[in-house]
């Protein structure tokens, strides 16, 4: 996830007009990581 990260973030910072895109990315990606292993959690408690 984190080499995904970096990638994108490159991408996009080597363009100037992509900054601002790339930082709301960055929040976003930084979202999913934060909500993916609640609902991992979520997912499997409920099978246990």
């Amino acid at each position: 996830m984190t080499a995904l990260k970096s990638k994108i973030l490159m991408c996009l910072s080597s363009n100037p007009k992509s900054r601002a895109s790339a930082k709301k990315l960055e929040k976003e990606i930084v979202s999913i990581n934060f909500a993916a292993p609640v609902s991992v959690a979520g997912t499997s408690s409920v099978l246990v």
